[in-house]
């Protein structure tokens, strides 16, 4: 949490945000920590859940430092996807139908699918 008050308006703690399934395709060696926990954040709050994480150069490192435990996160395995060409995933992927469904649903995925009941991971469903 960067701002805590602006403008004579004081701002609550960041807390009960969620991280869900999503694929973060990143570089171990470019990155300096998995997640930003600042100052005045509820971080024990937080959830991350049905997560794909791939480090690219090099797969064994993937399994990120969170502040709290990831439920159903998925590491170190290609998600089948060809950045900064296609993000689309195949059947054969280990993201698809490994999603969790939450409220409020987001109803299409970025290509304008809609997302199946067990939803896969990431910006795309197979179709």
């Amino acid at each position: 949490q960067e701002t805590k008050t602006s403008q004579g308006y004081t701002f609550v703690s960041s807390s009960k945000g969620r991280f869900l399934n999503n694929i973060v395709w990143f570089s171990r060696k470019q990155l300096r920590s998995d997640v930003n926990v600042g100052g005045g954040t509820l971080p024990k709050t937080f959830l991350f859940a049905n997560n794909l994480w791939y480090a690219h150069d090099q797969p064994s490192a993937s399994k990120p430092r969170l502040p709290v435990a990831e439920s159903a996160g998925i590491y170190g395995k290609h998600p089948g996807i060809q950045p900064p060409k296609d993000y689309s995933i195949q059947r054969t992927s280990p993201a698809a139908g490994k999603g969790i469904s939450f409220k409020p649903v987001p109803d299409r995925d970025h290509g304008w699918h809609g997302f199946r009941k067990r939803p896969s991971i990431g910006a795309y469903e197979i179709h």
